[in-house]
């Protein structure tokens, strides 16, 4: 019995949410989970990548045996997710404009539900910052943020029990 973490639904949740909140402003297709090398799509646009974890926090490596030895091991693991957003200068909404909303819409109540229901919990954000440049000839719009998330991870392991212990021969026991 195991119930390890599952990644792609914690994508899955965190891309609910945002398309949640961008619904109207931004097409879904326009919000990915991209690797530094894959293209990015028509902008404005939001593009999200785990950059660490999961990471052991609180585990409690033995945090039980039960009758049947089976050992459960459990707790909290820890992912930072990188949120880039992307804009036109001749459209609406800019980066950083965007970024800042998102990054502000982590507080509301009703999407920090969402993810929890989906066994997500959001530790914090940092900052927006506001990466806007001169890439080859045109000016690109770029915003970034990361936040920090916690998922249970509950694991078990059949160990089993010894019932009985026999002394190598030609050992002394004590009574």
């Amino acid at each position: 019995m195991s119930d390890a973490i599952d990644i792609e639904k914690v994508k899955r949740a965190i891309y609910n949410v945002f398309m949640h909140r961008l619904r109207g402003i931004i097409p879904e297709n326009q919000i990915i989970w991209r690797d530094q090398s894959e293209p990015l799509p028509k902008r404005p646009c939001v593009a999200m990548r785990i950059t660490s974890g999961p990471d052991r926090h609180g585990f409690q490596d033995h945090a039980g045996l039960d009758s049947a030895g089976i050992l459960h091991v459990g707790g909290q693991r820890v992912m930072v997710i990188s949120v880039q957003t992307f804009g036109d200068r001749r459209e609406r909404p800019r980066a950083y404009q965007l970024a800042k909303d998102l990054n502000a819409s982590l507080s509301l109540p009703s999407l920090l539900g969402l993810l929890r229901s989906s066994g997500v919990a959001v530790w914090n954000q940092g900052e927006v910052t506001n990466l806007s440049d001169l890439e080859e000839s045109e000016y690109e719009e770029r915003a970034e943020f990361s936040m920090k998330i916690g998922v249970p991870e509950n694991q078990s392991d059949d160990v089993g029990w010894f019932n009985t212990v026999t002394p190598p021969e030609g050992t002394i026991s004590q009574p």
